[in-house]
């Protein structure tokens, strides 16, 4: 119950603070690119997670230093989506990689 009403306040911070929330990866899960695709392995829960292109890329953004409004406009370049399509499509991964516990998400 805990992991979806983070989840809930995660949407509401992408919603209503886009340009202001940072989502980082977590520091000791150890990523692989496999084909173009990002492969994760989380010793922490003992899992691999598998990303497609889209789910790899936004990864990739997620520094810890990249806004989400930057994110979102980062996809809307690489894959000529409209800016509304973008931004469900980065809340999604980042509410479901925190859900995770892949991300951290930060408020500067």
């Amino acid at each position: 119950m805990a992991g979806k009403a983070s989840a809930h306040l995660i949407k509401a911070h992408l919603n209503k603070l886009g340009s202001v929330v940072y989502p980082r990866q977590r520091s000791d899960i150890t990523r692989q690119t496999i084909d173009g695709e990002v492969v994760i392995l989380d010793r922490r829960s003992q899992k691999i997670h598998q990303l497609n292109e889209a789910g790899s890329f936004i990864w990739d953004k997620c520094d810890g230093a990249t806004p989400v409004s930057e994110i979102v406009r980062s996809v809307t370049e690489r894959f000529d989506v409209e800016h509304d399509v973008a931004m469900a499509d980065v809340e999604r991964a980042v509410e479901e990689l925190r859900s995770l516990d892949l991300l951290v998400v930060d408020n500067h």
